[in-house]
């Protein structure tokens, strides 16, 4: 397994905390959905996101590090709050197997000191606001 200083897993903290110095400079809580994807915090509409092209190889599973989790507030709508989030882990119609991968790469997220981004929808519906958070109870 990589440690978590090694040199791989620092270059991914640092593109993640490089990407959060540019939101946080164009403004975090009202961010176009392609800004989001150019920044390669976000693929789409999952719940959880996974670069498994960028993160795949950072663990010895494959499965990669979660780099972000999208909370709509259709479903859980109380579980966000200014200092917090209770994300309920994926159970879908994908296959079990999928599912499992996306958990698995949030606990990586935490093992790893990994920070992930809440994608949280923003002032307009085609706007989104960002968070950079940690996965602290995996």
């Amino acid at each position: 397994m990589m440690g978590t200083d090694s040199p791989d897993i620092a270059a991914e903290r640092t593109l993640r905390f490089e990407a959060w110095r540019i939101l946080l400079a164009e403004g975090p809580e009202d961010v176009a959905p392609g800004r989001v994807r150019d920044l390669g915090l976000s693929g789409g509409a999952q719940g959880i996101w996974v670069d498994k092209a960028r993160t795949g190889d950072l663990t010895p599973d494959g499965v990669g590090v979660a780099v972000s989790v999208l909370h709509t507030g259709r479903s859980y709508a109380d579980d966000l709050s200014e200092d917090s989030l209770l994300y309920h882990y994926p159970s879908t119609n994908r296959g079990p197997h999928r599912d499992a991968s996306e958990v698995e790469a949030l606990k990586w997220a935490q093992r790893f000191g990994m920070p992930v981004f809440t994608i949280t929808p923003g002032p307009a519906h085609d706007r989104r606001a960002v968070r950079l958070s940690w996965v602290e109870d995996p």
